[in-house]
């Protein structure tokens, strides 16, 4: 008697996903090898946000727009392992690892047969921005595996959307994007508990609703303002200056959608178009209803890139749980295009090779995705300071490279940020410049006997001091007692 897709022997399974969770560890590994340290600044002020958490918990650790959850994982690790920039670090690299496993867990909740979800799963730990962000301090890889369990739930019974409710609910802590598929997961369930009177999908309904909700009563006390967290985005980006034609915001996500990871989702594409249509007729309508709740997703970074709150830098990062499941409905399409007539399998490999080309050829170089952050020196100098044992530590930053250094100290309580660069804000005196010895006295006189500053400000940072470390870029500077210091010159404040 033949088994229904994706029923298996348990050693199989768990044999299927050591190989996903051993692929991801290996893909990250290699990233990490290969440089890559965070995909922008935020990495770092995240990191720095945890370690305030870690030293002084709080429900809402940013005071922010930014969700919580992420920091008290991070932080939570960061208080229990210690408060390095390497616990931090392999924090993310779990929490990519299980995310790998989660995503495989939700393409057998689709029904994919074996060889399907095991090859899903393995493309959607491998392709580019899955690879990244699996290795960095964000939370967009976990948060996205849990957003995609989510979406695989609509299609199973009542057990299952409960599990799936709390997957999307932890997905809705973490990111603002998985709120979008959590209204249309939302009203999945309440239509599933209409027509079946089962209580259990009206209490997903509920369960997955809960943290959004929750959320914005915490806006309406906190902060006077349910949707606080978007009149924010809108004012910092604002700040940055005039934004973008409203054509190219009307535009901007469906072409990162593809432009983003064109092999993937052009080659997806193809698979589909040469593929038999009943190639995956027992999975349809699971993939359907996943679909859905997902599509959901660039829609919703549509609209709030036409109200103005779009993400400042590497937005298409927002559409990963997008990508993780067109990864999966790729691995199934192959897996069944293999077992087909040989001319149908080399329409298919034809077919992927035109796509792999356009996508590396023509879209890549039309479109390539903004530059990952480089901090190697903030973060070098950070770790020297710390390994100084500094008790507080000053910095004169350029940029928001100073959350590198912050993150690399460990004690962000223990440092100031001379300027933190927010366009929102009016920008400080430069007294280095100005005023020496009255930028020396009041650093002095808060107990800030060490200055960083960037090595083209060393021949400044002299006058008032001795560099004792240095870098390519950055120079770590003890302060000289040239002045009482409770002569303050308190403009610099």
């Amino acid at each position: 008697m033949r088994s229904k897709p994706g029923r298996r022997a348990p050693g199989i399974a768990w044999l299927d996903a050591g190989g996903v969770v051993a692929t991801k560890a290996l893909t990250t590994a290699a990233v990490v090898a290969s440089g890559f340290s965070a995909v922008s600044d935020d990495d770092y002020a995240r990191v720095v946000i945890a370690l305030r958490f870690a030293d002084a918990p709080a429900l809402d650790p940013t005071g922010t727009s930014w969700l919580p959850l992420p920091f008290w994982v991070y932080g939570s690790a960061l208080a229990a392992f210690g408060n390095t920039l390497d616990v931090a670090r392999a924090t993310a690299f779990v929490l990519g690892v299980l995310a790998a496993g989660l995503v495989w867990l939700a393409a057998r909740l689709l029904e994919l047969p074996r060889r399907a979800a095991l090859l899903g799963a393995i493309l959607a730990a491998v392709f580019p921005y899955s690879a990244y962000l699996g290795a960095a301090t964000v939370p967009e890889a976990p948060a996205a595996a849990l957003t995609v369990f989510g979406a695989a739930t609509v299609a199973r019974g009542a057990r299952m959307r409960i599990l799936g409710a709390l997957a999307l609910g932890a997905a809705s802590a973490a990111r603002y994007e998985p709120w979008s598929a959590v209204a249309v997961f939302a009203a999945f369930s309440a239509w599933d508990a209409a027509r079946s009177r089962d209580p259990r999908f009206l209490a997903a309904t509920g369960l997955v609703l809960t943290f959004p909700i929750a959320w914005l009563l915490h806006g309406v006390f906190r902060h006077g303002d349910a949707l606080f967290f978007l009149e924010r985005v809108a004012s910092y980006r604002a700040a940055l200056g005039p934004d973008d034609p409203w054509l190219e915001r009307l535009v901007r996500t469906p072409r990162a959608l593809v432009a983003g990871e064109p092999e993937l989702v052009l080659g997806t594409l193809g698979l589909f178009l040469v593929a038999p249509r009943a190639l995956l007729a027992n999975e349809r309508r699971a993939l359907a209803r996943s679909g859905g709740v997902l599509a959901a997703i660039p829609l919703f970074l549509l609209l709030g890139d036409l109200l103005g709150g779009a993400p400042t830098h590497h937005g298409e990062r927002a559409l990963l749980a997008v990508w993780l499941w067109v990864a999966l409905v790729a691995g199934a399409l192959a897996a069944r295009i293999g077992e087909a007539p040989f001319t149908r399998r080399a329409a298919a490999a034809l077919t992927l090779v035109v796509a792999l080309a356009a996508g590396t050829r023509v879209l890549r170089p039309r479109w390539p995705r903004a530059p990952f952050a480089d901090r190697s020196a903030e973060v070098a100098l950070g770790e020297r300071a710390r390994a100084r044992s500094l008790e507080r530590l000053a910095i004169d930053a350029p940029d928001f490279g100073y959350f590198a250094i912050q993150a690399a100290f460990g004690r962000p309580e223990a440092t100031l940020v001379l300027d933190t660069r927010d366009p929102r804000q009016r920008r400080s005196r430069d007294l280095l410049v100005e005023s020496p010895s009255a930028f020396r006295a009041f650093l002095l006189g808060g107990g800030y006997r060490w200055l960083a500053v960037p090595r083209t400000r060393t021949p400044a940072a002299r006058d008032i001091g001795s560099v004792r470390e240095e870098n390519e870029r950055w120079a770590l500077v003890e302060l000289s007692y040239g002045v009482n210091p409770s002569g303050l010159d308190r403009s610099f404040e």
